[in-house]
């Protein structure tokens, strides 16, 4: 299992996103939305064979450059309701010990932070 610090690693690694999905003749491509002169970012990131419009798998290519292209965004929702079960966690314990802090002792950092990444993903 991932940790949500090992996630924001990768996701810090990765060209930024967000990314797309688009076929050409042969592949889905997974490329960053860019601009056209942008040379810094990379022009392709994945290619995912294509099948013949006639093959029976149902649209089973599209959908996994679909859902390749959305790895950033997913990521970032991921570290975000990460943020909001630690709130849970600080606020109701453990799932089922109660309370076990009182809203004076809570970190309100932590709340304004998984806030805010919970607003960033959306």
């Amino acid at each position: 299992m991932i940790t949500a610090d090992e996630l924001q690693a990768m996701l810090d690694a990765a060209t930024p996103g967000p990314w797309s999905a688009a076929r050409n003749s042969a592949y889905w491509e997974v490329a960053p939305k860019r601009e056209p002169l942008d040379c810094t970012i990379p022009l392709v990131l994945a290619d995912v064979c294509a099948s013949d419009p006639d093959h029976p798998d149902g649209g089973l290519q599209e959908a996994n450059a679909r859902l390749i292209a959305l790895a950033p965004d997913l990521a970032r929702k991921v570290i975000a309701a990460e943020k909001l079960v630690e709130i849970v966690r600080l606020v109701h314990g453990s799932f089922g010990g109660g309370l076990t802090m009182t809203f004076d002792e809570r970190d309100p950092g932590i709340f304004a932070e998984a806030i805010a990444a919970w607003e960033a993903a959306q």
